[in-house]
């Protein structure tokens, strides 16, 4: 009887760890990313970059982007509101806390959430000088939900192809 005992009990943690295996592996975990997209421009154009959120099912009341950039290459960057921001009644802040580092914030006097989509965009000026090739973006992005409170979010980095 008491080997009988130990069966089930190990069959029973078997069916436990093979659950949450499957269950684990079958469903997308939740979670928001901000994301930078990409464009393509030639040198000395401006190009166009959308910031994306995508919300997970959390809720995001107010996001930013610290978009490191190389300034040998890109210049005067400046951000305006995406149809998902304005669309919660955001706005755009930004601001440059060092060379190569573009600051976006998307907030707003409101405790709105923001639904999935492009949230903000920012523009870049490629140098006259920049070679062809692919020139990547970095991104760290911030959240906070409508209670003020940090969100825990990931972000995809950006791309500029300059053919």
């Amino acid at each position: 009887m008491r080997k009988e005992g130990c069966f089930v009990k190990s069959l029973w943690k078997g069916l436990v760890v093979f659950l949450f295996l499957v269950l684990g592996f079958s469903f997308p975990a939740f979670g928001a990313s901000l994301n930078l997209g990409e464009a393509t421009g030639a040198p000395g154009s401006d190009v166009a970059i959308p910031i994306t959120l995508v919300t997970g099912g959390l809720q995001i009341a107010s996001a930013a982007n610290d978009i490191a950039f190389n300034t040998s290459l890109l210049e005067n960057p400046r951000a305006a509101i995406g149809p998902a921001g304005t669309g919660a009644g955001k706005f755009v802040v930004s601001s440059s806390p060092s060379p190569g580092v573009f600051r976006v914030g998307v907030v707003g006097f409101n405790t709105n959430s923001m639904s999935d989509g492009v949230v903000a965009n920012v523009t870049f000026k490629i140098k006259d000088t920049a070679p062809c090739g692919d020139k990547a973006l970095g991104n760290t992005p911030s959240a906070s939900n409508p209670g003020g409170n940090p969100v825990s979010i990931t972000g995809n980095n950006g791309v500029i192809h300059i053919p």
